[in-house]
C-alpha cells in the first residue's frame, strides 16, 4: 500500500497543477481524474473512485459528446467501480 498511497499523492498534485493551467473542464482533467479514480479503486475507496469517474465522464461528455470514445471509457470505469463496490 505504500506505493499506492505515494501514487495517490502524486496524482493529486498533478491534478492540482493541471486545474491551475488548463481549467476544470479540460480533457486532460478528465484523464487525470480517471487515473486518480483507478488509484482510489486500488485502495478500496469506492465512493471517491466513483466521484472521480463521474467527474471524468462529465468532462469527456462536455468536450467530446456522449458518443465519444473517451466518454465510453469513462462509463466503463464508472461501471467497474459500481460493480466492485
Amino acid at each position: 500500500l505504500g506505493e499506492t498511497e505515494k501514487a495517490l499523492q502524486t496524482l493529486k498534485r498533478a491534478l492540482k497543477i493541471q486545474r491551475q493551467i488548463y481549467g476544470e473542464t479540460a480533457p486532460s482533467m478528465g484523464t487525470a481524474l480517471s487515473n486518480l479514480g483507478n488509484v482510489y479503486l486500488d485502495l478500496a475507496r469506492f465512493d471517491q473512485a466513483i466521484d472521480c469517474f463521474e467527474r471524468s465522464l462529465n468532462i469527456h461528455v462536455t468536450q467530446f459528446g456522449t458518443k465519444s470514445f473517451s466518454a465510453a471509457e469513462a462509463l466503463l470505469d464508472l461501471g467497474l467501480a459500481y460493480e466492485i463496490k
